[in-house]
């Protein structure tokens, strides 16, 4: 290899290395990841639904105790066309089944999968096939069986989903029918990166933390990533129970809030709407924080303060994307 071709790596220290040969194989220097166990090695056809996973089900994850008061719970995450519910559709409705022992606040079984794809009324963009991989053709001609998605809920205590701000809107437009029921989210209710150390609140990322993989952007695979990794830190599970049980408020911020717009959208999820801010889906112990950082900077010499404008349980939570 010639100079004027020679790849250059500028290291940490003294060392340069001119050549991709020269550089050296050092184990520390690469990582294994492992797939999900749970998760399928690819798309799923959601006619032939259980031949194409890795599992028999039910799955079980611990033995029931004597004792032991049992919930079900599902998890959920939709595909849709775009980002406003208004006028994009689910393309793709993913959900598997959990049991727990309420008591012990522990995962104890996954008991059922489901997942079914929807024919939207306009043809996909690039941008949409390219993130999801589905195409019009594995569209056509399908559409979503209400009979069998009440059914598949029926006995359900509890939805999670990993952003509930934005599927509970597009689930209760297109089911109206199943719009009561009550919703968590695994990224507003639990603080992943301050309780557990997490780099993030992406699931991809969290779960490359724990040394695991899966192929992102399937409904199915994202459920059953996200079942996987509140097993591994059943911490972070005992919090989104003890949070989804916890009543909540909106508030909406007056007075001087330009110069801290920075801080309130880092610190507490702010959003501006409306000619305002407001910070949604406060609990009790968050809702301190707020006090005690508003006390501050009205110590400080702002003058800024909140009104609470919603209260909600997690009936009502998440029920549109603000």
């Amino acid at each position: 290899m010639s100079d004027s071709n020679c790849i250059k790596f500028a290291l940490f220290g003294d060392t340069q290395i001119t050549s991709l040969n020269q550089q050296p194989v050092d184990p520390a220097d690469f990582r294994v990841l492992q797939r999900i166990p749970i998760c399928p090695k690819g798309p799923l056809d959601p006619e032939h639904l259980t031949a194409g996973l890795p599992f028999a089900l039910p799955v079980r994850f611990a033995d029931k105790e004597p004792g032991d008061e049992l919930i079900r719970l599902i998890l959920l995450d939709t595909e849709t066309t775009g980002l406003d519910p208004q006028k994009d559709e689910i393309i793709e409705l993913g959900m598997v089944k959990v049991c727990y022992a309420k008591n012990r606040k522990q995962i104890l079984s996954l008991e059922g999968v489901y997942d079914e794809l929807n024919q939207p009324q306009h043809k996909l963009s690039p941008q949409i096939t390219k993130l999801t991989g589905i195409t019009d053709a594995e569209l056509e001609g399908r559409h979503f069986n209400l009979a069998k998605i009440a059914d598949f809920m029926a006995d359900a205590g509890l939805v999670v989903a990993h952003n509930a701000r934005f599927d509970r809107p597009f689930f209760d437009k297109t089911f109206p029918d199943l719009s009561s029921f009550c919703w968590a989210c695994t990224i507003q209710e639990i603080a992943w990166q301050s309780h557990f150390d997490m780099p993030s609140s992406k699931l991809g990322l969290m779960v490359k933390e724990k040394g695991f993989f899966f192929e992102a952007h399937r409904a199915i695979s994202d459920c059953l990533a996200l079942l996987w990794l509140l097993w591994l830190v059943p911490e972070a599970f005992c919090e989104l129970l003890d949070s989804a049980r916890q009543k909540s408020c909106d508030l909406k911020l007056y007075g001087n809030t330009y110069d801290i717009k920075d801080e309130l959208k880092a610190k507490f999820h702010a959003r501006f709407k409306d000619r305002a801010w407001f910070i949604p889906d406060v609990r009790e112990e968050r809702l301190r924080e707020i006090e005690a950082f508003i006390e501050d900077k009205v110590a400080a010499g702002f003058d800024v303060g909140y009104h609470v404008i919603s209260t909600r349980t997690a009936r009502e939570r998440y029920k549109s994307q603000l």
